[in-house]
C-alpha cells in the first residue's frame, strides 16, 4: 500500500499479505477488540507503517524505496504455492474473520457513517470545508490528536515523486 493514509482497518484487513511503507501513516479506529487489544487503543492516533509492522498488524512495512521490489518479490514466492492450498488458506483466513465479527462490522460501518454525517459536528465539519476549506476542516478536526500532516515537513510521509 502506497497512501498517505488509511483510515479504519476494514482497508487493511481486506488484504491477505499488509505491505506498506515505513512513513505510511494509519489512523486506526479498530472494529473490534481483537484489533483494540492487539494496539493497546482505540482512539483514532496516527501510527507510522513501522509502528504497525512492530505491533504486527501488518504484515511489512519498508522505507518508499523498497517497497516496489519488496512486493514484487513477495508476489513472485506466493506463486510457487499450489493453488488449492491457497484456496483452502483463503477460505480458513476468511472463516476466521466471520467468526470475529467482519460481516457484521462491515454492515453496521456504513450504518454508523451515514449517522455520524449527520451530528452536529459532522454537519460542521461540512459546512467548514464549504466555507473555509477542507484543508482547515481537517486541521480542526485533527490538530489535537498530533495529526501527521501539520507535522514538520522532514516528519511527514514522502510521496514516490519525491523520490528522485
Amino acid at each position: 500500500m502506497n497512501a498517505d493514509r488509511v483510515t479504519g482497518t476494514l482497508e487493511m484487513r481486506a488484504c491477505d499479505h499488509q505491505v506498506i511503507r515505513d512513513m505510511f501513516v494509519t489512523e486506526f479506529i479498530f472494529p473490534n477488540k481483537w484489533w483494540t487489544d492487539a494496539a493497546g487503543y482505540g482512539t483514532g492516533d496516527s501510527i507510522s507503517g513501522k509502528e504497525a509492522a512492530d505491533i504486527e498488524l501488518i504484515n511489512f512495512s519498508y522505507p518508499l524505496e523498497e517497497l516496489d521490489d519488496k512486493v514484487q518479490q513477495l508476489a513472485e514466492k506466493l506463486t510457487n504455492i499450489p493453488l488449492s492450498q491457497l484456496m483452502c488458506m483463503k477460505l480458513i483466513v476468511n472463516q476466521a474473520y466471520d467468526n470475529m465479527g467482519l460481516q457484521s462490522t462491515q454492515t453496521l460501518g456504513p450504518i454508523l457513517d451515514g449517522i455520524m454525517r449527520n451530528t452536529p459536528e459532522g454537519r460542521e465539519f461540512v459546512n467548514v470545508s464549504a466555507s473555509e476549506g477542507v484543508k482547515t476542516a481537517i486541521q480542526r478536526r485533527d490538530g489535537p490528536f498530533g495529526d501527521y500532516s501539520q507535522a514538520p515537513i522532514e516528519e511527514r510521509p514522502r510521496k514516490r515523486s519525491q523520490l528522485k
